[in-house]
């Protein structure tokens, strides 16, 4: 048993998995971050040197020009401070400058600089073992202790201790407070607390430029506060104890937060942080400042400094569909949020200063049909203001140093590390490459939003080599994810596909998918051990028992699987329950060694991104719902598990409305429709044999003149049809073909392969799902008998397309 546990774990080392990220990203590496724990200090960690994770940016389209020929304000004007402020921000670190900072952390080995990153270590002086990773360019920096290094002074409090800390370190000034803090199940001893830029200190809100896009459309700017989550915030069970509140949710911490974890004992394990620095700072005279009148004419005059839009919804969605030619083109747009605030760019790129803008917030309905969200800003000054050097405390990297003095070369990393002996885990290098404001959830969405370009009827990667074959994953407390992998056994490649709960973000099914794989990890190591004579009660031990059965990871950026992971499940006495434990993945999948062996950049790195989730991407058929009531009623709509898109979004596939007249409303937003789609791959329809057969060119002029007659359309209902099935004929050539016939799915199929549920039940449901099928040539077909719509009582109707 033994040996064969050993074979299956062993013959993986050398397989890799990969998850596809969209043409602006390529691979979002999983690290999380493993801390030495009291006891263990004696210990000398493992000398190899982690390098910055640098993300690789693909060739991907430009976002889609915005295109609103006029705005529907239904937003209040902003209220305009008083004492406003524009700061300059710390924009480039001279080198001797971040090495000093190390120095003054007892970081006396620079391992790597150059003209984006310092890394420096210490594996020698106990008391100050650790690696710094500092990016020149942002401020951002990870600190890793593996010592004793603590505040010269200590708190009365846990957030007095971190303030006291950060200013040791001088890397906050006046603005930046420390109020919120929580737990970890997997760090025990350890209370982790959080510092922001506080609003009130500076101002203003401080958001960020792509991160706006996360917000809830229900929810208003100026009801979020930070550092709070909400619903609709990835889980993270591991959380607990959080003094918000918040447990079990993901922290919102990818963005003007410093993150500093403290031992119960005091010392500080690491200091995480992505907040700019403020170099100085000058006053706004009011005479300087725009109005908010005045800045809603230079938005409605198409004035806008920066303009960003994306699909609203939940889901995935043909880009190509939603924004012809790349172009969001929209009559009449709404303003749903209309504030003043400073606004920080995505944290790979450099930002020198942080001025007051407008900025409007909402939604349009596009040309194309698709409902899309934007963000629109700009400056809210009349003219910069001439920012001198302040005079006051200078904060880290203060200074002036030209490139041409750096002498790069000197600080070139060895050729060769010593042979380690322990294990030390990789710092986070670069943080996130999404940056939302402090408290809106970690969630995914592209600074470049460009979807793939390219499509295929199959969820198909570019390696060559077999067939997709779908497998279902059972994700504990959420739900079912749906993936793929070329069907070849034992490869590891997977695909994200679908899932029965709301995945708005390909980051998300990454970490989903990244943490089933690391249960997996252990539940192979328990079995492993589960057989030996004894299990280890040491980290020694477990290092020696691995090494010995030939099981031990090689990189050391996944042992923390091997050792540290499993080693946790041996202290929390978790062997026998891991071990018990129902495989995850299908027996040709489910023998992972380490966190390597499923995702990681790779030989074929540089392929990953702009093509691979092109085949994931989905272009299905295409239903809007209407509903009518006499009286207000509140309504439940259950979709069936193939929808790939909705609008508004989702619950775990649930609408909860309240219809009236022909008004759907959730909240405060009222909506005429609802709108999902389908997987047309794999929902197939038997082709009813009757139909109206038409030439091809003239089929919006029946759908409009002769079918919504047939079956009482409305006009907003034919419209709706019309835009509908353009979008379902975007990749036929009708050109091609003289004839088209249209049909009618049968109901009952549709009610089989497409159920919904309603709670209550209507009084009437109507379902019309045109199939759209061009002709070579003129075939003879019977013409269908179609039922009228009669809107009388509590009535839902469902029109949709697809073309085949």
């Amino acid at each position: 048993m033994i040996e064969r546990l050993k074979l299956l774990l062993t013959r993986l080392k050398t397989k890799k998995i990969y998850l596809p990220l969209l043409g602006f990203f390529t691979v979002i590496i999983l690290v999380l971050i493993s801390l030495w724990q009291r006891g263990e200090l004696t210990k000398k960690p493992n000398q190899t040197i982690p390098s910055p994770i640098v993300k690789e940016k693909t060739n991907g389209s430009p976002p889609p020009v915005i295109s609103f020929e006029s705005y529907e304000n239904k937003a209040y004007f902003p209220a305009v401070p008083s004492n406003l402020k524009a700061y300059v921000l710390k924009g480039d670190y001279p080198i001797g400058d971040v090495t000093e900072f190390g120095r003054k952390l007892g970081l006396r080995q620079v391992e790597k600089a150059d003209e984006t990153y310092v890394v420096m270590s210490n594996f020698n002086t106990q008391n100050d073992l650790g690696t710094l990773v500092f990016n020149r360019k942002t401020g951002a920096f990870s600190l890793q202790s593996y010592g004793l290094r603590k505040p010269a002074v200590q708190g009365n409090n846990i957030y007095e201790t971190a303030l006291n800390y950060l200013r040791e370190l001088n890397v906050i000034d006046e603005t930046v407070v420390c109020d919120i803090n929580y737990q970890r199940k997997d760090m025990a001893g350890v209370t982790y607390v959080e510092c922001h830029r506080d609003w009130d200190k500076i101002g203003l809100p401080v958001f960020n430029y792509v991160g706006l896009l996360n917000i809830p459309e229900e929810d208003l700017l100026s009801s979020l506060s930070l550092g709070r989550t909400g619903n609709y915030s990835p889980n993270d069970l591991q959380i607990y104890n959080t003094s918000t509140g918040d447990n079990g949710k993901a922290r919102p911490n990818d963005f003007n937060t410093i993150t500093v974890a403290i031992a119960n004992d005091g010392r500080i394990l690491s200091v995480e942080s992505n907040l700019r620095q403020i170099k100085q700072s000058q006053q706004i005279l009011s005479a300087d400042l725009l109005s908010p009148q005045e800045a809603l004419d230079m938005f409605n005059s198409h004035k806008a400094e920066f303009s960003l839009s994306i699909p609203a919804g939940s889901g995935f969605v043909d880009w190509n569909k939603v924004y012809p030619g790349n172009k969001a083109i929209s009559k009449t747009a709404t303003v749903t949020d209309y504030v003043l605030s400073y606004l920080e760019k995505p944290e790979d790129a450099i930002q020198t200063t942080l001025i007051p803008v407008y900025l409007i917030r909402g939604t349009a309905r596009l040309e194309s049909g698709y409902v899309v969200r934007f963000v629109e800003t700009l400056s809210a000054l009349r003219k910069t203001p001439s920012l001198t050097r302040n005079s006051g405390k200078s904060v880290l990297g203060d200074q002036d140093e030209s490139e041409d003095s750096l002498q790069l070369k000197k600080f070139d990393p060895p050729t060769e590390t010593p042979t380690p002996t322990r294990i030390v885990i990789p710092p986070t290098v670069v943080l996130s490459p999404t940056q939302i404001p402090t408290q809106i959830p970690t969630t995914w969405q592209p600074q470049d939003p460009s979807p793939p370009q390219e499509e295929s009827d199959e969820c198909i990667p570019l390696v060559e080599g077999g067939t997709p074959r779908e497998m279902v994953l059972n994700v504990p407390g959420m739900g079912e994810m749906v993936v793929s992998n070329r069907g070849n056994a034992g490869t590891h490649t997977l695909y994200f596909r679908s899932a029965s709960f709301p995945i708005d973000t390909v980051r998300e099914a990454s970490n989903i998918i990244s943490n089933l794989v690391l249960e997996q990890v252990k539940i192979n190591y328990a079995r492993v051990l589960k057989s030996q004579p004894s299990v280890p009660t040491t980290e020694t031990e477990l290092h020696d028992a691995l090494a010995a059965l030939d099981l031990l990871p090689s990189s050391p950026s996944t042992r923390r699987i091997g050792e540290s992971g499993i080693f946790t499940l041996i202290k929390n006495g978790q062997i026998d329950e891991y071990s018990s434990k129902q495989d995850i993945f299908p027996s040709d999948l489910k023998e992972f060694s380490d966190l390597d062996n499923y995702i990681g950049a790779g030989p074929s790195g540089s392929q990953l991104g702009k093509k691979l989730l092109a085949g994931c991407y989905i272009s299905g058929g295409s239903p809007s719902l209407y509903v009518y009531a006499i009286l207000k009623t509140p309504l439940s709509i259950a979709l069936p598990g193939s929808e790939s898109y909705s609008y508004p979004s989702t619950t775990n596939r649930l609408w909860n409305v309240t219809a009236y007249k022909d008004t759907i409303s959730i909240g405060e937003r009222n909506y005429s429709r609802l709108y999902y789609e389908y997987d047309k791959n794999k929902i197939k329809f038997i082709k009813p044999k009757d139909g109206f057969i038409i030439k091809s060119n003239n089929w919006e002029s029946f759908i409009r003149n002769n079918l919504s007659l047939k079956i009482n359309l409305n006009t907003k209902e034919t419209e709706d049809l019309i835009v509908d099935a353009r979008n379902a004929l975007t990749d036929i050539e009708i050109n091609n073909y003289p004839y088209m016939k249209i049909s009618f799915i049968n109901k009952t199929e549709l009610n089989k392969k497409l159920p919904l549920n309603f709670v209550p039940q209507p009084d009437k449901i109507y379902r019309f799902h045109l199939l759209l099928t061009p002709l070579k040539s003129y075939v003879y077909s019977p013409e269908p008998k179609l039922d009228k719509i009669d809107r009388k009582g509590f009535v839902v109707l469902e029109i949709g397309v697809i073309a085949d």
